[in-house]
C-alpha cells in the first residue's frame, strides 16, 4: 500500500491559525478548531511552527531520520574541528570536510 502524499510545499499561515497551500487558497489545517476556545498566541505559534517544520523538510524523503544523521554528523564534526586544531591535523581535516558533505545529502 503506497503512503499518502501530503500537500506539495511552501504552506503558509494566514488569518492566525490555519495552515493553506501555497496558493492561499487550498486549505490544509487550523490549530484552533473549537469555537469554545478563541485563537491565543500559543495557537498562531503552533501553526508558524508546523508550516516552518514542513517547509524545512521539503524534500526529504525520512525527515526524522535527516536531522538525526545531521546532529550526528554535526557532534563529529565538532569533535574531529577539536583535535584538528589541538594537533593541526591536515588529514582530519579532510575527514571533516567528508562529514560535512554528508549534511549537504
Amino acid at each position: 500500500m503506497d503512503t499518502p502524499k501530503h500537500t506539495a510545499e511552501p504552506w503558509i499561515r494566514k488569518h492566525g491559525t490555519r495552515i493553506y497551500a501555497a496558493d492561499g487558497e487550498w486549505f490544509i489545517a487550523q490549530t484552533t478548531i473549537s469555537p469554545s476556545h478563541p485563537a491565543g498566541a500559543q495557537d498562531e505559534a503552533n501553526a508558524t511552527r508546523i508550516v516552518a517544520c514542513v517547509n524545512a523538510c521539503k524534500g526529504l524523503a525520512d525527515p526524522e531520520a535527516a536531522i538525526r544523521e545531521a546532529r550526528e554528523a554535526l557532534v563529529e564534526v565538532s569533535f574531529l574541528a577539536h583535535f584538528a586544531l589541538e594537533h593541526r591535523d591536515p588529514l582530519t581535516l579532510a575527514t571533516i570536510r567528508a562529514a560535512l558533505a554528508k549534511l549537504g545529502g
